[in-house]
């Protein structure tokens, strides 16, 4: 029985240690992450209450998608010239905007061009709001890595909610909650701009980085970063086979008719990451980076295997496991790499780029996995998601060691 509250204290302390000037950031993230959340019913609302045609949604639905892709990489880019406030600011008014026209108007056209300046938005706030949580915390890379941590948890714990809270409240009407959320975002942005108190002055960073240094540590710099952009487009690939092949296999594989059964099973990833997140990264946070980027991308690449052994729905379950844990570990992981071996005056571009190859993974994702489990079965597509993760798991032990010296000669 001590274990329990020993586990209760150990899990709460994790969220500790940070810069008080940081939480702001963390609670504008779970805000926007919840409210936010309606955009998970689009697909519902555009097909059941304005009767568009599926093919039509799923053009909509594109512009989405590349609003984001470019959300990312242009808000880094003005963030390095311009700042963080302004693209903050900026964002969130945009996505304000962007929710209030959605409750409106019903026309297809308007809409796609809505949609793509949601995308871009969305994209846009991620960017800004957690480079500033991140460059708040200095020169501390155990807050840093916290602060990212936590972040994503947030993230999560607020989708998690906003589809829960979202599918109760639906009866009120999908342009009701959109306009609710747009007014609520306007609101956020003009207070930002007027009348908070909060420190937008990052604190200063000793420009400590490998891009400082001499040629050649300048290069293994860039092949780490490469590394991280390559690992994150692979993961992109593999988090969106949840929601399309995935499922489906469920269905044909273990003969699972209840969308009640489905749903249990899904539910394991987000109540895994509240519950072990934010301690698990805590305590890894002290061995090498690159090396735990590869350990994430072996769980959540090859963790579909299970399903291969049996027809025994236990399978299913144990591959959840092990995928949502290396889900956990890379993510976080993965910011952290990408924003440490970034030059210090390109912090934003780091940070947008991330953002932009998840996107652009997230978009090419669906069509390339359903592709493939089409032709050849669902079999050949997990054996080629844990082949990859294990080729970039060995680029990763190898690109390890040359972390450790880049860092320890700083």
């Amino acid at each position: 029985m001590e274990k329990i509250p020993l586990y209760i204290k150990n899990y709460l302390k994790s969220f500790t240690g940070l810069p008080q000037e940081s939480w702001p950031g963390i609670l504008l993230c779970f805000f926007e992450s919840f409210v936010g959340g309606v955009c998970s019913f689009l697909t519902l609302y555009f097909v059941n209450t304005l009767h568009v045609r599926v093919p039509v949604v799923g053009l909509m639905l594109s512009a989405y998608g590349i609003g984001r892709i470019l959300g990312g990489v242009l808000a880094g880019r003005v963030i390095d010239l311009v700042s963080i406030k302004f693209i903050l600011i900026f964002s969130l008014f945009l996505e304000g905007i962007c929710f209030i026209l959605l409750s409106y108007n019903t026309n297809v056209h308007i809409l796609i061009i809505d949609l793509f300046f949601l995308g871009l938005a969305i994209y846009g706030f991620l960017t800004a709001n957690n480079l500033w949580v991140v460059e708040l915390c200095g020169n501390s890379e155990v807050e840093r890595l916290k602060s990212i941590n936590l972040l994503y948890t947030c993230s999560n714990l607020g989708l998690g909610l906003a589809v829960l809270f979202f599918g109760v409240m639906a009866w009120v009407g999908f342009q009701c909650i959109f306009f609710f959320s747009g007014f609520l975002f306007l609101v956020i942005s003009i207070w930002l701009l007027f009348f908070n108190k909060l420190n937008f002055h990052t604190k200063n960073i000793i420009i400590t980085d490998t891009n400082c240094q001499v040629e050649n540590k300048e290069k293994k710099t860039n092949i780490i970063l490469f590394l991280a952009f390559a690992c994150l487009f692979f993961a992109s690939l593999v988090v969106v086979q949840q929601n399309v092949t995935f499922l489906v296999y469920l269905q044909e594989r273990f003969h699972i008719i209840s969308y009640k059964e489905i749903s249990y099973l899904v539910a394991l990833n987000p109540i895994l990451i509240i519950l072990f997140q934010t301690p698990l990264v805590t305590y890894l946070g002290k061995y090498n980076k690159v090396l735990l980027m590869g350990i994430g991308i072996l769980f959540m690449g090859s963790a579909f295997l299970f399903l291969n052994i049996s027809d025994n729905i236990g399978c299913a379950i144990v591959a959840c496991i092990i995928y949502t844990f290396g889900e956990m570990i890379f993510f976080t992981i993965v910011q952290f790499v990408i924003y440490e071996n970034t030059s210090a005056h390109r912090k934003g571009t780091g940070f947008g780029l991330y953002r932009t190859v998840y996107a652009f993974g997230a978009v090419v994702g669906p069509a390339l996995g359903a592709n493939i489990y089409h032709h050849f079965g669902g079999d050949i597509l997990w054996n080629i998601s844990a082949s990859v993760s294990i080729l970039l798991f060995a680029a990763c032990i190898y690109y390890s060691q040359q972390y450790t010296l880049n860092r320890s000669k700083i």
